[in-house]
């Protein structure tokens, strides 16, 4: 009678079990989902702002070559630094937000140079455009250093881009990332 019994009561809970497994299922899945859409808005961003500090380049690059014609282009090319250190803050937002979600310390520590360079590029371009409004001749260790800096954040938005396509494709999971950092402590009891 106690088989019969054990029988009944699983099936009687087996809705529930099953019920529970496709739920658990589904939340992996949907975490990854929404972990795939992030990484996918952040390449899309690095993308943009790659492209802001690119016209931001050629309109300072150009301020100096054609610094006759100055006053033309300051306003278009505060325009364009505006509008990249806007992006800058929400790219390093939403990396930021993406590399504590993950839980991975390598990608916190490219967040980080991330930030570090996007600011020194955007200082950099500030610095520059002061120059142009001060109407310093241009110096072929301007445009070195422009394109040096440009060259520095492309080398991170890069890596970055490589580091999350992983993500936006469904190849890597946070779950994974987490289980992997698991810390264990073991804590020695006091002797009496």
């Amino acid at each position: 009678m106690d088989n019969c019994s054990f029988l009944e009561y699983f099936k009687a809970f087996t809705p529930f079990i099953i019920a529970f497994i496709v739920y658990i299922v589904w939340h992996f899945q949907k975490s990854n989902e929404v972990l795939a859409n992030e990484s996918k808005n952040l390449i899309v961003q690095i993308n943009e702002t790659m492209l802001l500090a690119s016209e931001a380049m050629d309109l300072l690059r150009n301020a100096y070559i054609n610094y006759e014609k100055i006053p033309d282009g300051l306003s278009s090319l505060n325009s364009k630094l505006s509008d990249f250190k806007i992006k800058i803050h929400t790219t390093t937002g939403t990396l930021s937000f993406l590399s504590e979600a993950i839980g991975d310390k390598e990608l916190e520590d490219l967040s980080y140079e991330y930030w570090n360079k996007m600011n020194t590029i955007y200082n950099g371009f500030d610095l520059e455009m002061n120059k142009v409004e001060n109407r310093v001749r241009f110096q072929e260790k301007d445009d070195e250093y422009i394109i040096m800096q440009y060259n520095n954040v492309a080398d991170i938005s890069n890596k970055i881009k490589r580091s999350y396509m992983g993500y936006a494709m469904y190849r890597n999971s946070w779950l994974l990332k987490q289980t992997g950092r698991v810390n264990v402590k073991i804590i020695k009891r006091k002797e009496k």
